[in-house]
């Protein structure tokens, strides 16, 4: 069996893609998998194991050719049908596309494979996705809802991966990567306190914050660990904003030690530290697949809950602004940077001496002191296999009860287990119990606990109610109508209750968007508005037998 994967956009998408890959070989052990990845990370193969051959694109290559006047006026159309051509040679089984966009959608098309996973596009520009877990990324992530699946666990779910068969994995050490460590770490003196890299680049404007903030925080660290070996990872394009970082930090007498790494010397390097400090980098993915320690600074447009640090017990801060995250594709509307301002260097210092020192009640008392600025959150993993950032303020576990409910009932929809006949709903209460029991509420026989689940339980059966009358109401409105050429059946009032309902679920515009789709006839559209309404009201259904169900088990064990 050959297998053919395509991962098209950044570094650090095709990190967040590894615990796929690697479950992708274990369950398939004699295939031949192969990767697709953009010519300019074909780097690297050298830490994908688990995988036979990585295929380098070209597509800075392609694009140039569309827009510079010298160049053939069908060299790109060549160059694309001669990749494909290439790729079809290979008489692949199975194309599992992790990229969503419209290119990667149309290049799966064109790949002959009697399987396909991920979103494919035809002639007409209409998605098929082999998958409820990648129609779920299209439809639901794709429409702003606001508590959802992180990628990567939507790519081991997306291809198949059990619970059962779901793990952290570790990425191993290369020769060339230790020999390249070890060439950087000759004259520089060990220390016997902390090692801790920092990469205060990244790749968005958006998502920097300043080298004054950095080199504030470092020196309010130094209160704690005066000692501690700081180092300033970069690549050798970066060597100059490093170089003024190291030099703004020197002037306050912080002193830091700069290395220009590969991949492979940078995964040694973070190996052989106690904790890497850094923004939204492809290095922060790199080191999810090491043994060491995270702390995230997520700002601008970086969207913890999509890409977070995925190693359990890592730290995220980010901000309170209510702009944030913001849209990657857009520029900051704002007149200064708001995000990053509000993000304390004090409190970044302070959270990275708790931190190594593991005083995790120290950062929940930080988190309710700068809750007006700041957030700080826990990256944890639940039984039932996705994981979710847990926010350290003490005022928060209603909502994330809601929100693990919430993801739950989803995985439960996604894997069809509500279909089976004798669904497994108590299993999934006893995962969430067992989470739960972390907080120490289930065996104290917290009163507040039953006012959550109650209060819970009773929002979500006041939501299943207003979107079955909606489904009544839209399937009524059909039924009348001459023509759905416009959709003119939904009328204002209908919208309006739309609206609501996606607000108070956090869908986005899940079922709103559904009403503009242009490119299909009426009748398309109606039908995909009743299949997101159903959809909808199914997920709330599952959770109020959740809840329930987590409820009785709750009252059993007190």
């Amino acid at each position: 069996m050959r297998i053919l994967v395509l991962s098209l956009l950044r570094l650090g998408d095709i990190l967040l893609a590894a615990p796929a890959l690697a479950g992708l070989r274990a369950k398939n052990p004699k295939a031949e998998i192969h990767i697709v990845v953009n010519q300019s990370f074909i780097a690297v193969a050298s830490l994908l194991p688990m995988v036979d051959k990585v295929i380098g694109f070209d597509r800075e290559l392609l694009q140039q050719g569309l827009v510079e006047a010298d160049r053939a006026l069908f060299e790109p159309f060549d160059r694309l049908q001669s990749f494909v051509q290439e790729l079809n040679s290979a008489n692949y089984d199975q194309v599992i596309n992790l990229t969503q966009n419209r290119f990667s959608g149309y290049l799966s098309a064109l790949i002959h494979a009697e399987d396909k996973v991920g979103m494919s596009l035809n002639n007409r520009g209409q998605a098929s996705f082999g998958s409820t877990w990648f129609r779920y990324l299209n439809n639901i992530v794709g429409a702003g809802a606001r508590t959802i699946f992180h990628y990567s666990d939507i790519f081991q779910f997306g291809v198949g991966i059990s619970v059962d068969k779901m793990a952290v994995i570790k990425l191993s050490e290369t020769a060339a990567g230790r020999a390249e460590y070890e060439a950087w770490r000759r004259g520089h003196p060990y220390t016997n306190e902390a090692k801790i890299v920092l990469q205060c680049q990244t790749s968005d404007d958006k998502k920097n914050w300043p080298i004054e903030s950095w080199v504030k925080a470092l020196e309010v660290l130094a209160l704690t660990y005066p000692k501690a070996e700081l180092v300033a990872l970069g690549a050798p394009f970066e060597k100059a904003k490093i170089d003024k970082f190291v030099e703004a930090a020197a002037a306050k007498k912080v002193r830091i030690l700069p290395a220009f790494l590969s991949l492979e010397g940078a995964l040694t390097l973070i190996n052989e530290s106690d904790l890497l400090v850094t923004g939204d980098t492809s290095i922060k993915h790199l080191a999810a697949l090491s043994s060491t320690r995270i702390i995230e600074i997520a700002l601008g447009s970086s969207d913890l809950r999509k890409t977070g640090a995925l190693k359990p017990d890592s730290i995220i801060l980010s901000s309170a602004e209510s702009c944030a995250p913001c849209s990657h594709e857009a520029k900051c509307y704002r007149d200064r940077h708001y995000c990053a301002e509000s993000l304390a260097p004090e409190l970044v210092g302070l959270v990275i001496g708790r931190y190594l020192q593991k005083d995790w009640q120290g950062l929940r008392l930080l988190a309710d002191e700068y809750s007006d600025t700041s957030r700080i959150q826990r990256s944890r993993r639940m039984v039932n296999g996705f994981w979710y950032a847990e926010d350290l303020r003490q005022d928060q576990l209603n909502q994330q009860i809601s929100d693990n409910l919430d993801r739950a009932a989803w995985k439960f929809l996604l894997e069809k287990e509500h279909t089976r006949r004798l669904a497994t709903y108590g299993s999934e209460s006893m995962n969430l119990k067992n989470w739960l029991d972390n907080y120490h509420l289930v065996e104290d026989g917290s009163r507040h606990l039953k006012i959550y689940l109650e209060q819970i339980e009773n929002a979500t059966l006041s939501n299943e109610e207003r979107l079955s009358r909606l489904i009544d109401d839209v399937t009524r409105q059909m039924r009348t109508v001459g023509t759905l050429s416009e959709l003119d059946f939904i009328d204002r009032s209908m919208l309006k209750e739309m609206g609501e309902i996606e607000k108070v679920l956090g869908l986005g515009h899940y079922l709103t968007e559904k009403t503009q789709i242009e490119r299909d006839t009426g009748l398309f559209r109606a039908r995909q508005l009743q299949t997101s309404l159903n959809e909808a009201a199914l997920h709330q259904q599952i959770k109020l037998k959740l809840v329930r169900s987590l409820k009785n088990m709750i009252l059993e064990y007190q």
